[in-house]
């Protein structure tokens, strides 16, 4: 049976945490644009802080197949997995919504409209805080079933 093992707890942790971080800061940075008039200060800045979102999000969520694990057809999963799937996503809904509370919250507060940035930042999370769930309680996805 070959396994796909999370190597340490902290690095994991902490990639999962900086992904969302720099995802958020993508977005905060296309609020700044809003202010300045003309001129775009964060545009090579939001170049890097989007590659390096992907590149978070492809070590953390595709590398370890947790993103596939939890975009499984539910059928075909046993009733193990159906548990762990069924915890992370009740788990990561709960989240889900405290932020967009959050965010609608602050965007109310503020007074700004919510832009298309703010709509694919919401959609990238809800994709990924499942995975996320599942990544920081250090779960074992086997990739090949033994026969």
């Amino acid at each position: 049976m070959n396994t796909r093992i999370f190597e340490k707890v902290a690095p994991r942790r902490s990639l999962i945490i900086f992904n969302g971080l720099i995802s958020l800061l993508f977005v905060i940075s296309f609020e700044f644009k809003d202010f300045m008039e003309g001129f775009d200060p964060f545009f090579i800045l939001r170049g890097l802080i989007l590659v390096t979102a992907i590149l978070t999000y492809l070590a953390v969520y595709r590398k370890r197949g947790l993103w596939r694990f939890v975009h499984r057809d539910f059928e075909t999963m046993d009733e193990r997995e159906k548990i762990l799937a069924g915890n992370a996503v009740q788990r990561a809904y709960s989240l889900f919504a405290i932020l967009v509370l959050i965010i609608l919250m602050v965007y109310a507060l503020s007074e700004h409209s919510i832009n298309m940035i703010v709509v694919s930042f919401l959609i990238y999370s809800a994709h990924i805080i499942p995975s996320a769930v599942l990544a920081w309680d250090d779960y074992r996805y086997e990739t090949e079933k033994s026969l």
